[in-house]
């Protein structure tokens, strides 16, 4: 199946336009944890804090299926 994972920003959605195939659910939050982390360490080394952002996955209807929220995909020690 094919999911989309757009970015929610501060002020600001920024759309998947091709999406990704997924085999599941799972695996499409797989693949927005993996981007979370991405962009929070690039951002941590400029200096910024984007822990508030989020990813919606939807589906091709644009239905939210999921909300993952950056701050979610940090290891609390």
């Amino acid at each position: 199946m094919r999911y989309y994972l757009h970015q929610i920003q501060t002020d600001e959605i920024v759309r998947d336009p091709e999406g990704s195939d997924c085999a599941a659910l799972l695996n499409a939050e797989a693949e927005a944890v993996d981007a979370a982390r991405e962009m929070m360490a690039s951002a941590v080394r400029t200096g910024r804090d984007i822990s508030h952002w989020a990813i919606e996955i939807t589906d091709a209807d644009g239905r939210v299926l999921k909300r993952v929220a950056f701050a979610s995909t940090l290891r609390r020690g």
